[in-house]
């Protein structure tokens, strides 16, 4: 990305000396009690705090971010849910006046300042160690300093120089410190017991600090300028009175940070997977939540009970678009529509939900007393066995003496997980009952109902369908990619609508040999319908968090098609893949959620990897939106911004879907 544009410095309206919970300007006079203190109901008392909160506004369109306001002044703005917590200078939460609350911030400097960003940080570092260096009439170190962290490596000399400057101005009438009132002032800002500043933090960093500041610390710096008048005051003769300032130095002036940022608090997602297609970059850079967009999961329902879909309400649909099954209805030819919509929110199989979650969704355990989520995961041995094991050979699952390992199936709590596209719509198109078997003509049945949703392209409502469901075909049956099936996704496509499937998981199989007989490896043009059909995009599967050390999986379909078409088309993630479990899920019997129902859990293949796909897709179609009824300009941006893993094309296609490039890549 380029260098962001910058605000002109300065606020639209500077202020000057404003009232309180405003930022004093350099050389304001504190208020006295007297002025501070106002019976209820004065007018002016009211106009005070309209001013402030005018500044607020000020502020939060220049140099405070929004989030910061609404951790700041939670009851005056509900824009963002306040995080994090508030600190004393004890660490804990503070209620107290004696004890003002501190909060965590990200301090981005201005890139127009002067003296350059790496001045900028310094001189915020300097003024902060100063306070904690002894003073002139000092033996030790000035009261209001705690510990200093200072890197061995950080050069503490300025902040001396400093120290001095302050001592010096302390004997000087203000006419002949004009020149260093700005750095005493940012001395003083930051004299606040309890301050904290992250400088080794920092130093992995180009342009920002981080720190723990008051409220009034934040609004005084964001306001602070540096006066570029003079150079540094220079202390007199034996540490005398200041030299006067040159004759006709003239006033000017420069902000000191770009913009003060909430440093949230940062949460683990179980789904690793979704930093791997760098989709959480994503959502915090270009807010690609799949805003506004509705994607159609074929495939055995999806539970309209579960937790995960309720946060951003995935499965209430926009008026006009319901839930639809398409199983048993040759028995069942009057079943009204509100049934259909209703079992298709019931999955007994739990394969659906499960591509549901990674598509679209979001869970986190918040608030006093949350209670965590429950995911049911695999061990051997009694050691956790959420990786892929170093060998893909039958050989890594036996003990030293032959027998074979306790494969078992245990728990573990998570206390936060997201879909790929969060506030994507999620359209449920049931096409399998009682099993993950189902008949073709379900699955064509589906694929109608989204073109006359869509008035057959003429009113795009869909915008996508991912289908995790497939079936080998036999060319004597038909050319490849040329299926009733094929032919159909081909059409949907044509319409509007881009179709995301999965390659199959019949990359892997018994090799006859000349010698030795048969043995495991892979099987090429493996490609399964209607993963074969050319206009959709077909999805192979690789490592959850290590593509690029394990590769394509080995149970994924390989390519060519029968007829040479390259295919598949992309790789996401496919190994282990936590997502949602439908609530008809047993209780876990054993570990962490002992007898605690199974919400989360992890599961493999082809049909894991496409659903990553999709809500990559259907995040970059939320915020570009232009491309929208573009499906085969979708299919090209995403494989021409794809990483390549240093795999044959028949493996990996283009390569690992990348959310950001392709996001900027338009």
């Amino acid at each position: 990305m380029g260098k962001k544009p910058r605000k002109a410095s300065g606020l639209a309206n500077p202020p000057t000396a404003v009232g309180d919970g405003g930022i004093p300007a350099a050389g304001a006079k504190p208020k006295t009690k007297r002025s501070a203190k106002r019976p209820r109901g004065d007018p002016s008392a009211a106009r005070d705090s309209t001013r402030a909160e005018e500044l607020d506004r000020q502020l939060a369109a220049t140099r405070i971010g929004l989030d910061l306001i609404a951790k700041l002044h939670p009851k005056r703005t509900q824009r963002t849910r306040p995080t994090g917590k508030e600190t004393s200078t004890a660490g804990a939460e503070t209620t107290g006046k004696s004890k003002p609350a501190f909060f965590d911030v990200i301090i981005e400097f201005n890139r127009d300042y002067p003296d350059g960003i790496a001045n900028a940080r310094r001189l915020l570092i300097d003024a902060w160690l100063a306070g904690g260096m002894p003073g002139k009439s000092e033996p030790k170190p000035a009261a209001n300093a705690e510990a200093r962290h200072v890197p061995a490596e950080y050069d503490t000399s300025r902040a001396l120089e400093l120290r001095q400057t302050v001592d010096a101005s302390a004997a000087a009438s203000d006419s002949k410190i004009n020149n260093s009132k700005d750095k005493i002032e940012l001395f003083d800002l930051l004299a606040e017991p309890g301050t904290r500043l992250s400088i080794l933090k920092s130093m992995y960093t180009e342009n920002y600090l981080f720190a723990a500041l008051t409220e009034n610390q934040i609004k005084r710096l964001a306001a602070w300028q540096q006066n570029k008048s003079t150079s540094d005051i220079q202390p007199g003769p034996a540490g005398g009175p200041a030299a006067e300032p040159p004759a006709g130095a003239k006033s000017g002036g420069a902000f000191l940070v770009y913009k003060i940022w909430l440093d949230h608090e940062t949460r683990q997602l179980t789904t690793k997977s979704i930093v791997t297609v760098k989709a959480d970059a994503a959502h915090r850079s270009f807010s690609a939540l799949g805003d506004n967009i509705v994607w159609a999961v074929i495939d055995t329902g999806v539970d309209g009970t579960h937790a995960h879909f309720g946060r951003h309400k995935n499965l209430e649909l926009p008026p006009g678009l319901r839930h639809m099954s398409f199983t048993r209805l040759e028995n069942e030819p009057d079943v009204p529509p509100d049934e259909l919509s209703r079992r298709a929110q019931i999955d007994k199989v739990g394969h659906g939900t499960h591509v549901a979650g990674i598509i679209a969704g979001a869970w986190e355990a918040s608030g006093p007393g949350a209670t965590e989520a429950v995911a049911l995961v695999r061990t051997i041995d009694g050691q956790a066995a959420d990786e892929r094991p170093a060998s893909n050979d039958k050989s890594s699952l036996l003990n030293s003496t032959g027998t074979n390992k306790a494969i078992v199936l245990t728990s573990e709590t998570i206390s936060a997980i997201s879909g790929i596209a969060p506030k994507c719509k999620i359209l449920s198109l049931k096409v399998s009952e009682e099993s993950k078997n189902g008949n073709v003509s379900d699955l064509l049945a589906a694929i109608g109902y989204i073109f006359q949703m869509n008035d057959y392209g003429r009113n795009l409502r869909i915008h996508g369908a991912n289908i995790s469901l497939g079936y080998s075909f036999d060319p004597e049956w038909h050319a490849t990619g040329q299926s009733p099936l094929c032919v159909e996704v081909d059409r949907l496509v044509r319409s509007g609508v881009v179709v995301v499937v999965a390659a199959g998981n019949s990359g892997h199989g018994t090799i006859n040999a000349t010698i030795g007989g048969g043995r495991q490896g892979p099987l090429l043009a493996t490609i399964m319908d209607p993963g074969n059909a050319a206009l959709a995009i077909t999805v192979g599967a690789t490592h959850r968090d290590m593509p690029h050390v394990y590769g394509v999986s080995y149970f994924s379909s390989k390519g060519p098609t029968g007829d040479g078409r390259a295919k598949p088309d992309l790789v996401a993630p496919g190994e282990r893949i936590r997502s949602c479990k439908p609530s008809s899920s047993p209780p876990a019997a054993d570990g962490a959620g002992s007898n605690a129902p199974v919400e989360y859990a992890a599961l493999s293949g082809t049909s894991m990897a496409a659903p990553h796909v999709s809500g990559a897709i259907a995040a970059f179609l939320s915020v570009r939106r232009e491309f929208l009824g573009q499906p085969q300009k979708v299919k090209e941006i995403f494989m021409k911004s794809a990483t390549d893993l240093g795999r044959k094309a028949d493996y990996q296609g283009a390569g690992l879907v990348d959310l950001m490039r392709a996001l900027q890549s338009v």
